[in-house]
């Protein structure tokens, strides 16, 4: 059998390394967001507005990508996961977290459909199964390597 294209296995450590990284913090953000003095609330909603602007942004960066195309929003939403990393360190108050996490939600929500859609778009028309098996598979694997920072 032959191999799925090299841009697949690209396309997939891509979203391996990303779901890795954005793992890796979740055991300790809280308790940096609450070192830099967050109340019980603020760290309650700091956290929850990763789920919930994710949930609204989704559909609408979707017929944006779309629009744009999508090897134009994987390297903006790379840049814009990395900065946000990068502005989590400079944060002095609480306040601050807000938007940060607002705009790594949106990169993230960019990030991820736009990559299993161009896994799904890669594959060879018989393998696709295959394909997402092994993408899902290896995301699967970041998502528990990282609160166990492997």
């Amino acid at each position: 059998m032959a191999r799925l294209p090299k841009a697949f296995y690209l396309v997939t450590g891509l979203a391996t390394m990303t779901f890795l990284a954005s793992t890796l913090i979740q055991p300790f953000f809280s308790l940096y967001v609450a070192d830099k003095g967050a109340s019980p609330i603020e760290l309650g909603l700091i956290i929850s507005l990763m789920s919930y602007t994710t949930l609204a942004i989704r559909l609408p960066l979707g017929l944006t990508t779309s629009r744009i195309g999508i090897w134009w929003v994987v390297p903006l939403a790379l840049i814009g996961q990395s900065s946000s990393y990068i502005l989590y360190s400079l944060v002095s108050n609480p306040a601050y977290f807000y938007p940060i996490r607002i705009f790594h939600a949106i990169s993230l929500a960019l990030l991820n459909p736009t990559l299993m859609s161009l896994a799904s778009t890669i594959s060879p028309e018989g393998r696709k199964g295959e394909a997402f098996g092994i993408y899902l598979t290896s995301v699967g694997i970041a998502m528990m390597g990282g609160p166990l920072n492997l």
